[in-house]
Formats: structure tokens, sequence, C-alpha cells
């Protein structure tokens, strides 16, 4: 069964390392040229989907072993060569071989966390995870277009994701701790409050005694 002509090849190609998606949606993506279709929502659904998984059901999953983190990072490593140049290379792709790319993402996000090694607990590693939200916001702008990938552009992704954490996010997380916590002391000081009261309108109660 043919998935794509000749024409929709090269499109194909262009996108088999960066194209991530459910793969209905991909396949007819391809078979319309709808290039946009390949890189947009939601079109990267499954990147999402694999994530939230792994939040639910990461502490029900068994341990992930050395050998099959070792082998699921050589997946993460190799996969992206892939490169879809026919049809059947297509199907391939996108039913299997995307999958299995993030399947693997998921294992060694899993593993890491049941095995915490030393050298992701060091500190400018740990730095990076505490501001890679900011990272993951700012990396988009500066460097989704491939013709302004360099290293300048990425030191000034970093440098604005710095300033998003400290300047906007840590301030906003502290404002959001106040509230939480002012809303606790009122919540505390009425229920006391309704507690008082009840007990005066029934003077003769045992549990006001």
């Amino acid at each position: 069964m043919a998935v794509c002509s000749e024409e929709v090849v090269p499109a194909s190609h262009e996108y088999s390392s960066r194209s991530h998606g459910l793969p209905l949606w991909k396949m007819a993506s391809y078979l319309l040229k709808v290039r946009i279709g390949l890189v947009a929502f939601p079109a990267d659904a499954d990147n999402l989907a694999i994530g939230c998984l792994l939040a639910i059901l990461g502490p029900r999953l068994p341990k992930v072993s050395r050998y099959a983190a070792v082998a699921m990072s050589a997946g993460v490593a190799l996969i992206p060569f892939f490169s879809a140049e026919s049809a059947s290379r297509t199907l391939l792709m996108l039913f299997v071989v995307h999958p299995v790319l993030y399947i693997s993402i998921a294992g060694v996000l899993l593993h890491v966390t049941q095995t915490p090694y030393r050298l992701l607990t060091w500190g400018p590693i740990t730095w990076v995870g505490r501001i890679s939200y900011s990272l993951y916001l700012w990396q988009q702008p500066f460097c989704s277009d491939p013709h302004l990938r360099s290293g300048y552009i990425a030191i000034l992704a970093l440098v604005c994701a710095c300033l998003s954490y400290y300047l906007v996010e840590q301030p906003m997380l502290r404002v959001r701790e106040r509230r939480a916590r002012a809303d606790c002391r009122i919540a505390a000081r009425e229920s006391s409050v309704a507690a008082t009261a009840a007990c005066l309108n029934q003077p003769f109660n045992s549990h006001c005694a």
C-alpha cells in the first residue's frame, strides 16, 4: 500500500529526524503534503502523552535495569538518524520507530529517577534542572529556526531563561506560597470561630466542656 508518493519523499526525509506525532495524523500530513502538520500540535501530542503517563504510572512501574537503560540510551541516540526515504520506511517510522523512541526516553528518565547517579546530583546539573522549564520556554523563539541555531543564540536563550526564572517564576511562586499560607490561617481562624460559636450556642454540650 503506497502511503506517500515520490513527491512527498523529500518532505519525509526532511522531517524524519524532527517529526514527532500521532501516527495517523502524521500519515495524513504526508499524504496531503501539509508540512505544518508534521510539527504543529497535535503532531507533538505523543510527546506530551508519554510524559503524562510516566508521571502517573512511574511510581508503580518496575525498576529499569542498567542494561535496559543502556539499550534505551542507544536507541535515543541512534533513532533520530533514521531516515524515511520510502513509503514502507515512513510507515515504519510512524508506527514503530518513533513510539520506540518515546518509550526509550521515558525508560531512561525512569531509570535515573530510580537510580540517581552522582553526576546528576552535581550542582550545575541540578541548577539546569531548576531552570529547565524557563529554558524550555525560551529555547523555542531562539532555537526553533535551524538557520538561527548557533552557540551564541543558545547562550542568549540561557540568559533569558535565567532572567525569567529569577525575576518572574520565583517571585510568583513566593507570592503563591504566601497567599496559600494566608488562606490556611484564615480557614483555621474561621474554623475556630465556628467551633466557639457552636459551643456558645450549646453550653451544655459535653464536647465544649
